[in-house]
C-alpha cells in the first residue's frame, strides 16, 4: 500500500519531527513561511552554496527544531521544467532520512511558473520513500515504510485535501509500476506478474482475463508465442498475456486502447554478454508495467471517469534469442 501521508497549514504543527522545505531560494518564499526565511539568511551570510547542496539546520520552534532545506536550482532556463521539484524534493528526503526523521513534514510553496510544483515535489518525495516489492516480502525490515508518515504543507484546507488525495492516488499508479517494473527476472516472471496484476486489481472495477494456454497463444499471439518457445518447457517462465478492461458507468464518451510491452527477460541470444551488457534487460517490461500504474490510478474512485471506456492488452513474455 502507498505510504501513509497527511496534510496541515500549521508550520509549526508538532506531530512532525523536521520541515523539509523544498524552493528555489528563501528570498521567494511567501509571507505564509517567514518563520523559514531567517535560519536560511543566516546560512546563507556564512555559505554561498546553500542553493547546490541540500542543508540541514537547526531551527528553534519547527517541528524537531530542524530544517532541510533543497533548492530546486534556477527554473527560468530554456531546459528546466517542473522537474526540478521533483529531484530536489527527492534529495531532501533522502537527507531527513539520514537525520533520523519519520515524520517530516514536506513544505513546497506553489510556483508562479509551475502550477504543479507542489504536487510533484511530493510525488518526488513519494518516490524517494519507496520499498522495493522484493525488501518488503523478505520482511528484513521492521516496517515496510521508511518513515511512519509523510507530511504536505498547504496554505488552505482544501488545498491539503485534494494535495494529500491526488497524490496518494497517482502514488498507488506509480507503485504499482515500480513494484512490476523494477523488480527482479524470477519476482516478475510473467506468471507472477500476472498473478500480482489479478492480485493488485481484485477488488476493483478493473477486469482482468490472463491468458496462459500455449495453444492459444500460438494461434493468436504467434510473434509471441515465437519468442517464448524456449520458456516453454519451464513452467515459472512461460509467457502470458494480461487483459485488463475497465469501463465507466453511464453513456461511454471515449475509448482508449493502450498495449504495454513486458519483456521480464532478455539474455542476448547465442551471445551470453559476458561484460554484463545484459545485465538490467529485466527491466523492458515497463511498457506493461505503466499501463498496469494507468489503470491502477484511473480505476481506483478518486479519478476515474465514469464516460470513458478504457481497454488494454498487457503482454508479459520471457524473450529468449536462440
Amino acid at each position: 500500500s502507498v505510504q501513509a501521508t497527511d496534510w496541515t497549514t500549521d508550520l509549526k504543527n508538532q506531530n512532525f519531527d523536521g520541515v523539509v522545505l523544498v524552493a528555489e531560494g528563501h528570498d521567494s518564499l511567501p509571507v505564509a513561511l517567514e518563520h523559514l526565511r531567517s535560519p536560511l539568511q543566516d546560512y546563507s551570510a556564512v555559505d554561498s552554496g546553500l542553493r547546490e547542496e541540500v542543508v540541514v539546520l537547526r531551527a528553534p520552534g519547527l517541528p524537531g527544531n530542524r530544517l532541510v532545506f533543497a533548492s530546486t536550482g534556477p527554473v527560468n532556463r530554456d531546459y528546466d521544467d517542473v522537474r526540478r521539484f521533483s529531484d530536489a524534493a527527492v534529495n531532501g528526503i533522502k537527507r531527513a532520512l539520514k537525520a533520523g526523521m519519520q515524520r517530516p513534514l514536506l513544505v513546497c510553496p506553489p510556483h508562479k511558473d509551475y502550477k504543479n510544483s507542489t504536487l510533484v515535489a511530493a510525488l518526488g518525495a513519494l518516490h524517494a520513500l519507496y520499498m522495493p516489492l522484493e525488501v518488503r516480502e523478505a520482511n528484513i525490515k521492521s516496517s515496510n515504510y521508511k518513515v511512519c508518515v509523510l507530511g504536505l504543507w498547504a496554505a488552505q484546507e482544501a488545498e491539503g485535501k485534494r494535495l494529500v488525495e491526488l497524490a496518494s492516488s497517482l502514488e498507488s499508479g506509480r507503485l504499482a509500476y515500480r513494484d512490476i517494473g523494477g523488480s527482479d527476472p524470477e519476482r516478475m516472471a510473467a506468471p507472477r506478474a500476472a498473478e500480482y496484476v489479478q492480485e493488485l486489481f481484485k477488488n476493483s472495477p478493473v477486469k482482468v482475463d490472463v491468458v496462459s494456454d500455449l495453444k492459444t497463444l500460438e494461434k493468436e499471439y504467434p510473434c509471441l508465442a515465437a519468442v517464448n518457445r524456449c520458456a516453454n518447457t519451464v513452467p515459472r517462465h512461460q509467457a502470458r498475456v494480461v487483459k485488463l478492461q475497465y469501463c465507466g458507468e453511464g453513456p461511454i464518451q471515449k475509448t482508449l486502447m493502450l498495449v504495454g510491452k513486458g519483456i521480464t527477460y532478455d539474455t542476448g541470444g547465442a551471445d551470453i554478454k559476458a561484460g554484463g551488457i545484459m545485465a538490467g534487460m529485466h527491466r523492458d517490461k515497463c511498457g506493461a508495467a505503466a499501463v498496469a500504474g494507468f489503470f491502477q490510478v484511473n480505476g481506483g474512485p478518486l479519478l476515474a471517469n465514469p464516460h470513458a471506456h478504457l481497454f488494454f492488452f498487457q503482454i508479459m513474455q520471457l524473450k529468449v534469442h536462440v
